[in-house]
């Protein structure tokens, strides 16, 4: 375990209600460097409900995917004690993607300029030649990442 890492901070619940060894991010504990880029503040209203297929937990994304998702929910959405948010973490229906989603609740004038979903894309077409897909309804926002297997 990494010293003075606060297990509260991000919570884990769902059907595979353990550790997740191809997510860097969630893998508790997180290194030091992630875990210093999610402020405590909104760390501790931060939780993950996982419903990923126990089957696909060998499967792999690109390091620091999530970290990156995270901080994207962090940056651009109303989270506090009085108002926490859930990640939701799935698979596709063909059980060839990651579905990662939150509820939108849009902070105001942050500024939107793509760049870390514009990386997050280029890393996936580099290691998979496959691209992410982005998903917003206005009310849920959702991000598809390949799954690879090595």
């Amino acid at each position: 375990p990494v010293e003075g890492f606060a297990p509260k901070a991000i919570a884990i619940s769902g059907t595979a209600n353990k550790l997740i060894p191809w997510i860097p991010v969630f893998d508790i504990p997180m290194s030091v460097a992630e875990r210093k880029s999610i402020p405590q503040s909104e760390g501790d209203c931060i939780h993950v409900d996982n419903w990923i297929d126990p089957s696909l937990l060998e499967k792999k994304i690109p390091s620091f995917t999530l970290q990156l998702l995270t901080e994207n929910v962090i940056k651009h959405n109303t989270i506090n004690s009085d108002n926490p948010m859930t990640i939701y973490l799935s698979t596709s229906d063909d059980k060839k993607k990651l579905v990662v989603s939150n509820e939108i609740r849009l902070k105001q004038n942050v500024v939107k300029s793509g760049t870390g979903l514009k990386n997050l894309s280029t890393r996936c077409k580099l290691v998979s030649d496959q691209d992410i897909s982005i998903e917003n309804d206005s009310k849920c926002f959702t991000v598809k990442i390949p799954l690879l297997n090595e």
